[in-house]
């Protein structure tokens, strides 16, 4: 048995962190990331992460309302839930090597709002 609202809830999360990553990050990030004067493997590189990570997010919003749903087994939900986990700890590192205060960076925490409820959600 699942909770689907706090599944649907999870998804949203996951749909805003996106939504912050791609419209916000774009902009504080990517964008001068591209327009730097890093050698052009560092920039591309860093430039293809960028995209896969917005893809990431996308793939989580878009398991944990289809795991809601009931549209596919319950074990995409957390294939999404460890991805989420994932990108959050990596979040939640980079901003201690970088000496970035946490909230500076929305993934560390938006991605463990969606941890917790999606694991709530499927655990019930």
């Amino acid at each position: 048995m699942m909770d689907q609202p706090l599944l649907l809830a999870a998804s949203a999360i996951a749909f805003l962190s996106f939504a912050v990553h791609t419209f916000v990050g774009g902009r504080y990030a990517a964008r001068p990331l591209i327009n730097s004067t890093l050698p052009a493997a560092t920039i591309w590189l860093n430039y293809l992460c960028w995209h896969a990570v917005t893809v990431g997010l996308l793939l989580i919003a878009g398991a944990l309302a289809l795991v809601a749903l009931e549209v596919v087994h319950p074990d995409a939900g957390w294939l999404a839930v460890m991805f989420a986990a994932g990108i959050s700890g990596a979040s939640l590192l980079a901003t201690a090597r970088g000496g970035i205060p946490f909230y500076r960076f929305p993934a560390s925490y938006l991605l463990a709002s969606v941890c917790a409820l999606a694991a709530a959600g499927l655990s019930i």
